[in-house]
């Protein structure tokens, strides 16, 4: 029982965890290009960002989808509904361009939002089909 209820907890805060990085790193990431354009030289930590980010958010994922087998699809469902409307409600507020310019400019723009984004809806929708095993 309390090992159901640690991953439970554990679930929880990875799916929030994983949308906080995401949007966080993005804006992060754009305010030190805007920052160092005029100095045509940007620091090293840049560049560390560039490639620790995607490594760290591929393997949240990976433990995320994996972590869903074993967590009731009730509660998934609450979560996923959850972390879903989180993440919209963000990229409204912290990304002006998806106001501004629409859905396909923001696309253009934040290739790596809107991937993690299709991933989280397809671990929605995995929750929405018929399993053997409801629990």
């Amino acid at each position: 029982m309390k090992n159901a209820k640690c991953n439970k907890t554990l679930y929880l805060l990875l799916n929030l965890l994983l949308v906080v990085i995401v949007i966080a790193s993005g804006i992060i990431l754009r305010n030190v290009n805007e920052y160092y354009r005029k100095m045509f030289e940007m620091p090293t930590g840049t560049f560390i960002l560039y490639y620790a980010i995607p490594i760290v958010v591929s393997i949240l994922l990976f433990v995320k989808l994996s972590m869903q087998r074993a967590i009731p699809v009730s509660f998934s469902k609450i979560v996923n509904i959850l972390t879903t409307l989180v993440f919209v409600a963000g990229i409204a507020v912290f990304y002006i361009d998806f106001v501004r310019f629409g859905f396909f400019i923001f696309i253009a723009e934040h290739p790596e939002i809107v991937l993690v984004f299709c991933v989280q809806i397809c671990s929605l929708v995995y929750d929405f089909l018929p399993r053997k095993t409801e629990c």
